[in-house]
């Protein structure tokens, strides 16, 4: 369980919240913000780009432009595919605006399938208190009887915080979010509470 642990700390976003004892309080949710991810399209000549290839579409974003991919020994997902088909985009970050970078295929992409819309998939979110979380891809963990499903950036002192169990989706979506420890049987929850999510991307 120990190798699960630290799979899922590098899944962490780049970002993490000011630390600091003053914080200003965090405005009240009356209703979560959903955004679909429309990708910028870099080119070449503008970003760097690395060498790689997807070999499936992605485990996180359920749209036919995203992609699992990978290049020297890292996963990224999802990647997005340009106008200019040789390449993807992988690395992007919508709660900072960080566009990514771009991998140029070294082999064709894979076939898309079949994709049913949806509107209660999550890819990043970002809680009441300022706090973002990725959606948790591959082996992850179980808590009790909940899935691990969000992997939370910040400031928790070295704890491991995640979002366990279901979304609530509503007008003010919510979330289980737990401090998890992690023993002999695996993780288990330190403390947990109900809390509000502010901003979520598809």
């Amino acid at each position: 369980m120990k190798i699960v642990a630290i799979a899922l700390l590098l899944l962490l976003p780049a970002s993490a919240l000011p630390a600091g004892d003053a914080a200003e309080p965090c405005p009240e949710v009356t209703e979560t913000e959903i955004i679909r991810y429309e990708p910028p399209q870099l080119w070449p000549d503008q970003r760097d780009f690395r060498d790689g290839h997807c070999w499936t579409t992605s485990l996180v974003v359920p749209r036919p432009d995203a992609y699992r991919c990978s290049t020297g020994n890292l996963i990224y997902d999802p990647c997005f595919v340009t106008e200019c088909g040789e390449y993807v985009i992988a690395g992007a970050d919508p709660s900072t605006g960080d566009p990514g970078f771009l991998i140029r295929l070294t082999e064709p992409l894979p076939e898309s399938g079949d994709y049913t819309p949806t509107e209660d998939y999550v890819w990043m979110l970002e809680l009441a208190d300022g706090t973002v979380g990725v959606w948790a891809s591959g082996a992850t963990g179980i808590v009790g009887e909940k899935t691990i499903k969000v992997i939370l950036s910040g400031h928790y002192g070295g704890d491991l915080v995640a979002i366990i169990g279901e979304l609530n989706p509503g007008k003010v979506w919510t979330a289980e979010r737990a401090t998890l420890g992690l023993n002999e049987d695996g993780f288990y929850a330190k403390e947990s509470e109900l809390v509000a999510i502010r901003t979520i991307w598809q």
